[in-house]
């Protein structure tokens, strides 16, 4: 399995999101999850507010996340017990917070840009 299988679609606006991209950042000791916004992929522009992609496969809204807390490793593995939920209640929490994240949190006019720190950790936006 390749190292950096992770990527994590963020709506690049959302205050929170960004706050989940630099919690990861910080928690992500093997550097496996790499990340790029929503708005840089069109087809993905419906989707809800973060995605997690693990090689061919897509991971939404409660799944989405507990992928990611898992990936981050240590003592972040706790979150496979969050699977034990049925993921209809998961996902109702996950729009309960993803519905009100603006009101919440704000957002911002552009997406967040990377430090040259962590750079190499963006995906380059794909232009057509």
């Amino acid at each position: 399995m390749e190292e950096n299988n992770l990527i994590l679609y963020f709506d690049g606006v959302c205050n929170l999101c960004s706050k989940l991209v630099q919690f990861v950042i910080r928690n992500d000791k093997r550097k496996r999850v790499r990340f790029s916004p929503l708005q840089d992929h069109p087809e993905l522009a419906d989707s809800p507010t973060v995605i997690v992609r693990q090689d061919d496969q897509l991971f939404y809204k409660s799944d989405a996340i507990l992928k990611l807390l898992v990936a981050l490793g240590g003592g972040w593995t706790v979150f496979r017990l969050g699977y034990i939920l049925p993921k209809f209640l998961r996902d109702r929490v996950y729009d309960f917070i993803a519905f009100r994240r603006y009101g919440w949190f704000g957002k911002t006019d552009e997406c967040m840009l990377p430090t040259p720190e962590i750079r190499d950790r963006f995906l380059e936006r794909e232009i057509s």
